[in-house]
C-alpha cells in the first residue's frame, strides 16, 4: 500500500471540495517544447484562494522511503497566486535543470492553500491550510522503459517483482496484465488489475513487486505465466 501512496495517492488533496489540481501527473523533457508544462488551479469554494508553489525533487532510498529536497530546477509562474472563487488560475512551469540527464527524475509541485485569517499569521509565519501534490517526471527525449518479470513461489502465492532496467519510468496505467493459465489467458487493464498491483510508476533501476493468488480466479486452472503489454 506505501507504494500508491507515494506515486498515486499523494495526489489526493485533504480537502477535495477547497481547489482541484489539473493533471495530476505531467511527463516532460530536459529541452524542446515538453520542457515546458501547465497546472490548472480551480477554486471550487465561494472564497478568495490564496495559493503558494513549492518544487521538490523527489527520490526514495533503498527502503521505499520518500525523501525530497527543495530544488531550484523548474520556474514556477506565477509563485504565488490570489484565485477568485469559482474561478481557476493556470500555473506555468518550465525547466531549468541539467538538460543532459540520462533518466527519468521525479519531481513534486506542491500547491498550498495558505489562511487568509489574520489571526493564523504570526511574524513571518503563515499558516498552510491544505497541500495539494502533483508529479512530474523528466526523461532524456530517447529514454526507453525495459520491464522484467520474474515470478516467485510463495505459499499458495506467487510473488511478481516488476523490474525496471531502462532509463525511462515504466507507467502500468499504459499496459495490460496477462495471466496465462493452463485453461486460458486473463487480459485485465490497469482498472482492473491497479488494485492488484497497488503501484503505478516504476522508476529506472528500481523494482515493485505483488502477490498473486490463483486460487482466486480458478476459471485460468492452473497458474502458468504472467506478461505486462503495451495497449
Amino acid at each position: 500500500m506505501k507504494y500508491i501512496l507515494y506515486y498515486l495517492l499523494f495526489f489526493f488533496s485533504l480537502n477535495v471540495s477547497a481547489f482541484q489540481v489539473e493533471p495530476f501527473v505531467q511527463v516532460m523533457e530536459p529541452v524542446g517544447q515538453k520542457s515546458n508544462a501547465v497546472f490548472k488551479i480551480t477554486n471550487t469554494s465561494e472564497e478568495s484562494l490564496p495559493i503558494e508553489t513549492e518544487l521538490l525533487k523527489s527520490m526514495l532510498n533503498d527502503n521505499d522511503v520518500e525523501q525530497t529536497t527543495v530544488s531550484d530546477d523548474f520556474f514556477i509562474m506565477p509563485p504565488q497566486a490570489l484565485i477568485k472563487p469559482n474561478s481557476s488560475q493556470i500555473f506555468r512551469v518550465r525547466y531549468l535543470g541539467d538538460p543532459s540527464i540520462t533518466y527519468t527524475y521525479p519531481y513534486r509541485v506542491i500547491f498550498k492553500q495558505l489562511s487568509l485569517d489574520k489571526d493564523a499569521i504570526t511574524g513571518s509565519h503563515i499558516k498552510v491550510l491544505f497541500n495539494f501534490s502533483a508529479l512530474i517526471l523528466i526523461s532524456p527525449k530517447d529514454a526507453e522503459e525495459e520491464l522484467k518479470v520474474s515470478i516467485t513461489p510463495s505459499d499458495k502465492n506467487y510473488k511478481i517483482t516488476i523490474e525496471n532496467q531502462g532509463n525511462k519510468f515504466i507507467d502500468l496505467s499504459q499496459k495490460k496484465l496477462k495471466i496465462i493459465g493452463e485453461k486460458k489467458t486473463l487480459t485485465l487493464n490497469w482498472q482492473e488489475f491497479s488494485d492488484l498491483t497497488q503501484f503505478q510508476f516504476i522508476l529506472p533501476n528500481r523494482n515493485k513487486f505483488f502477490f498473486l493468488t490463483p486460487s482466486a480466479i480458478p476459471s485460468i486452472g492452473n497458474f502458468q505465466n504472467i506478461e505486462f503489454t503495451s495497449m
